[in-house]
C-alpha cells in the first residue's frame, strides 16, 4: 500500500529513499524527531504529533481508510447500566474529535498526566459532568 500507493495515487515515489522502521511506534518516531527521515506513518491521534507540533497530511485522495475511534463495551456492562449509559457513552463518542483525544494522548504520553485526571477535566470542559 505504501509505496505503490503513493506512487499511484499521488505520483509521489520513495522507492530509493524509503527506510524500514517500526509501525508508527518509538524508532519511527525518533527518526522523524531526529531527521532520518522526512516523511512518516503514525497514528493520528499519538501524542507525539501534538508535543512535536508535525504537521499530518491531509489524504484527501482516500488512499488509507481511516480509523475512527468507536466505544466498544461488552454486551453485560451494557446490559448492566442501561440505556442513560449507551447515551453518555454516544455523548462523549459525538463529543471527542481527533484533534481533542491527540491532544489528550499528548497529555498522558508526553506530560505523563495522570489518565483519570484528564477524562475528568475534558469532560468537565465539555459539560459531560
Amino acid at each position: 500500500m505504501c509505496i505503490p500507493g503513493l506512487k499511484d495515487v499521488y505520483g509521489v515515489d520513495f522507492t530509493d529513499d524509503f527506510v524500514s522502521l517500526d509501525a508508527a511506534g518509538p524508532v519511527t518516531v525518533e527518526a522523524l524527531r531526529g531527521g532520518v527521515v522526512d516523511v512518516a506513518i503514525l497514528f493520528s491521534t499519538n501524542g507525539v504529533i501534538a508535543d512535536e507540533d508535525w504537521v499530518v497530511l491531509e489524504d484527501d485522495q482516500g488512499l488509507v481508510n481511516a480509523d475512527n475511534v468507536v466505544p466498544v463495551v461488552s454486551k453485560e456492562v451494557a446490559d448492566a447500566y442501561g440505556a442513560d449509559f449507551k447515551d453518555l457513552v454516544n455523548e462523549i463518542s459525538a463529543a471527542l474529535d481527533t484533534g481533542e483525544l491527540t491532544e489528550l494522548n499528548r497529555r498522558f504520553d508526553i506530560d505523563k498526566e495522570d489518565a483519570d485526571a484528564i477524562a475528568r477535566s475534558w469532560l468537565n470542559e465539555e459539560g459531560l459532568i
